[in-house]
């Protein structure tokens, strides 16, 4: 091969590289886990971008220490533990031998018998790095510096990133957290749908008609409580009236309000899914004896 066609291949590769290369780094990034350790010397974050998830370990100038690359399909993960005493979620990377796991965990606060909220505040957070000898160091999280707050926006979306199909609100309900705190944690991953807008329409119709089917299954329960338990069940449906009636005033006020004219359908949306997820909460409470 001459010289001539020996640059000319060597370009050619080139230019097919540059724009994959451009790709990944002009490519959205979305924050599955994030904190400081050691007191603020360091960083500790994973990322999704695109087909990977990216581990970065950085110093407190923000200087990468260290980066590790998966492919969604064959990363590690494990799902989240719904039925333990706490939320716990991992990832693992490798570096050679070397096993890198971050972990989050989050408390499971009981409001009645067989019946929690998740917490927003975090147990445990960090990450244990596992040699080929099998030593292990576990490095936590500074407190109160891990991210995203709602652990539901944390690695969980790896599960959702790997099983397209999978259904977090009702491996949520189902592992007997409430449901109206199931549809609040779920709602908030709206926001990182589309950028754009503070809520996709599309998003915000699922979680009101989710919302909705929930009452309704709770409505029903409540009257059937009140009914063998020889409780007024007028009251109780006078009580429903009275939430309807608010909601359609306030919601009303909020689109009238609203700023802006595009924001208009976000705003019910968003001030209906909250009058009914107020009262999915009031029939819980109901239900379990706490009024």
């Amino acid at each position: 091969m001459t010289p001539f066609r020996q640059i000319l291949v060597v370009c050619g590769f080139i230019l097919l590289i540059l724009p994959s290369l451009a790709t990944a780094q002009t490519a959205p990034s979305i924050k599955l886990f994030s904190c400081t350790l050691n007191d603020g010397a360091n960083a500790l974050a994973v990322h999704l971008v695109e087909d990977q998830v990216i581990y970065k370990y950085s110093d407190d100038l923000e200087n990468i220490e260290l980066t590790l690359f998966d492919k969604i399909p064959n990363v590690r993960h494990t799902l989240g533990l719904w039925d333990g005493p706490n939320f716990t979620e991992t990832v693992t990377f490798f570096n050679g031998d070397t096993a890198y796991e971050v972990f989050s965990e989050v408390i499971r606060l009981p409001l009645a018998p067989h019946l929690d909220v998740l917490g927003g505040r975090p147990v445990d957070g960090g990450v244990v790095i596992t040699q080929p000898n099998g030593k292990r160091t576990e490095v936590l999280c500074d407190r109160g510096t891990i991210a995203p707050r709602n652990p539901l926006m944390r690695l969980v979306r790896l599960t959702q990133a790997k099983t397209p199909q999978y259904n977090l609100y009702q491996d949520c309900v189902a592992s007997g957290i409430l449901p109206h705190g199931c549809i609040e944690l779920s709602l908030d991953q709206c926001a990182a749908i589309e950028r754009e807008r503070p809520y996709p329409l599309n998003c915000l119709s699922e979680h009101l008609t989710l919302a909705l089917v929930t009452l309704e299954e709770n409505y029903t329960a409540a009257r059937a409580f009140a009914e063998t338990e020889g409780l007024d069940v007028e009251a109780l449906a006078f009580s429903q009236s009275v939430w309807e009636r608010h909601k359609q005033v306030d919601c009303d006020i909020t689109e009238t309000l609203s700023q802006r004219k595009s924001n208009r359908f976000d705003s019910r949306y968003t001030c209906g899914i909250n009058y009914t997820l107020d009262r999915i909460a009031f029939l819980q409470r109901y239900l379990n004896g706490l009024l």
